[in-house]
């Protein structure tokens, strides 16, 4: 829209004559070239990249909302977030009433797996709040039908995969692990997910649901669960 407004201006200009030079053969490619050409900063003529807000990125740092003026200040993500702060338990308000929003318990596993993704505390809190409530979706009976549908409904990765072309290389895949303290591991070799058969790599949703369960119930911390 922004391109076609562009273009609808610019060729106005060259038709009154108000363009401060000669019609280019194609002018919607030279407004395209001029809008999303880089930018030079003042200082050295090269373009500014800006280093991204990795909190906001790092699912067990990122607090969205909740982030407090003094920690929005510190950490450079003033205007990155709406400016009202919200306390944990609002976020989880609304959290819940976006849940029950929800009909399909696969949808409803999807939209946990989406919050864990983004905001731990957050997901956690939920989750250990209700957590009758929360069971069913983390993990059985919801789980068969994601692991069943996983590769349908994935969104980030999640565990660590290790395949028979890693042969020779198992230490180094292990050594590619975001974290280097872990106390608990859930393995799987994806052959008899709840009955369900030989999964593969779908059945990355039972390590994932286990250890979800372990961290709510048993209080291990999830950077230290390896799935």
């Amino acid at each position: 829209v922004s391109v076609a407004i562009a273009v609808a201006v610019a060729k106005a200009a060259y038709e009154a004559g108000l363009a401060t030079r000669s019609e280019p053969p194609d002018i919607e490619g030279a407004v395209r070239q001029s809008m999303y050409a880089a930018q030079p900063s003042a200082a050295d003529g090269k373009r500014e990249v800006k280093p991204p807000a990795t909190v906001l990125d790092d699912a067990g740092k990122n607090k969205d909302t909740a982030f407090s003026e003094a920690e929005r200040t510190a950490l450079g993500l003033i205007g990155l977030l709406p400016p009202k702060v919200f306390t944990l338990d609002e976020q989880a308000r609304l959290a819940m009433h976006q849940f029950s929003q929800i009909q399909r318990p696969l949808d409803r596993y999807v939209f946990l797996m989406a919050l864990q993704g983004r905001n731990e505390t957050l997901f956690y809190h939920v989750v250990t709040e209700h957590l009758a409530e929360m069971m069913p979706y983390i993990y059985t009976p919801t789980v068969g039908e994601a692991c069943q549908k996983y590769g349908h409904i994935y969104q980030r990765p999640q565990g660590l995969y290790i395949s028979i072309e890693d042969k020779g290389r198992v230490a180094q895949v292990v050594g590619n692990w975001r974290e280097d303290a872990v106390d608990v591991v859930v393995v799987t070799d994806g052959e008899r997910i709840l009955g369900l058969g030989d999964l593969g790599t779908y059945g990355m949703g039972i390590p994932v649901g286990k250890l979800n369960l372990y961290t709510a119930c048993a209080g291990i911390h999830p950077r230290r669960c390896l799935p």
